[in-house]
């Protein structure tokens, strides 16, 4: 998929896009993509083009693979600062169903992907100058008089982290 497939995508597995222009999803889209492509050239700099694996251990964070429940591939957990790549799930679904569209079906190159996704969730968690995506792009969902439910678009991070995980890979940083 192309930048705007992608975004597409995501924004249509959004529960909350019914709340919002076609014109604004797009430039919220639009923000996430550029915020994990900046924070991917950031790194890149900062950390001299270390692989994911490299940057995990220098930032601190324990990785573990196992198999899961079949539907994700991977997770961060803020305690523990730990990432979680679902092995069996990558090879299952990832590799086996979208091999037509990889460039390589080679497991551990397709997990630095993988990884780095779950890099920009922690740097989302733990540096407040790149902050929680999702919540910087508020949409309102209800309002009565001076009440109003506001709420940010999840898919935006998961943008940006896609965003970061393949930029990272056209730096050659994941190879």
């Amino acid at each position: 998929m192309d930048k705007n497939e992608l975004i597409e995508y995501m924004i249509g597995r959004e529960a909350q896009r019914r709340f919002v222009s076609a014109e604004k999803l797009r430039e919220y889209g639009d923000f996430a993509w550029y915020k994990g492509k900046k924070a991917a050239d950031d790194c890149c700099r900062k950390y001299n083009k270390l692989t994911p694996v490299q940057l995990a251990r220098t930032l601190g964070l324990t990785v573990e693979e196992m198999d899961g429940p079949g539907f994700y591939y991977s997770e961060y957990n803020t305690v523990g600062k730990k990432i979680v790549l679902f092995k069996n799930t990558i090879k299952d679904k990832f590799i086996n169903v979208e091999y037509h569209n990889l460039l390589t079906c080679e497991y551990d190159i397709i997990r630095q992907l993988f990884l780095a996704h779950e890099i920009f969730h922690h740097l989302e968690c733990s540096n407040p100058e790149i902050g929680i995506t999702y919540k910087q792009c508020q949409v309102t969902v209800f309002s009565a008089g001076p009440f109003r439910w506001s709420t940010g678009l999840r898919c935006l991070s998961e943008i940006a982290a896609h965003s970061f995980a393949l930029s990272s890979a056209g730096k050659g940083i994941i190879h």
